[in-house]
């Protein structure tokens, strides 16, 4: 039963609460995209191998979900399996392209896939997994370094809140 629990939070953990981060209101439709800005954003996802590098990014999620619980390893090529489906799948392309499309003008998306097409851009792509895990590495390594310092500034919060009087919300 502790597994399922811990399986159900790691997997809770790699799904975004999408619906926390919405505004209550009724939500508004998504900026119409030009057909060129959606071909080249297209093109972007293509040349910057979102697939591989998906892929690449699930093994850092993993790898730092496993650090944090290491019950989760005789799980892990189930989750593995289950995370690069969903972020290699046809939809997440297509759902990837939708943004790109919606934050760059057509003139910024044409500017970043012409870069992609030279040696330096393609470079640049192919390094993005590598960098993806090396900076998570990175990330951890700075977080466990500073990590008396978050203990101390938590430590400090929740004293000044009891202080205060507000009472500490019990899970």
């Amino acid at each position: 039963m502790r597994m399922m629990r811990t399986l159900l939070i790691a997997c809770g953990l790699m799904v975004p609460a999408v619906g926390a981060a919405q505004p209550t209101t009724p939500a508004q439709p998504a900026a119409a995209v030009s057909a060129a800005s959606l071909s080249l954003a297209r093109e972007l996802t293509t040349l910057m191998d979102l697939g591989g590098n998906a892929s690449a990014s699930v093994d850092v999620m993993l790898d730092a979900m496993q650090a944090q619980n290491s019950e989760l390893a005789s799980l892990r090529h189930v989750l593995q399996r289950w995370m690069r489906n969903i972020f290699t799948s046809d939809e997440a392309a297509v759902a990837f392209a939708q943004l790109y499309a919606q934050t760059f003008t057509e003139a910024e998306l044409r500017d970043i896939v012409t870069f992609l097409r030279t040696p330096s851009g393609r470079r640049f792509a192919a390094a993005q997994g590598e960098l993806t895990r090396r900076g998570g590495e990175l990330g951890q390594r700075l977080a466990e370094e500073n990590q008396g310092e978050l203990m101390q500034m938590l430590e400090a919060e929740m004293q000044a809140q009891q202080q205060k009087g507000r009472p500490r919300k019990q899970n």
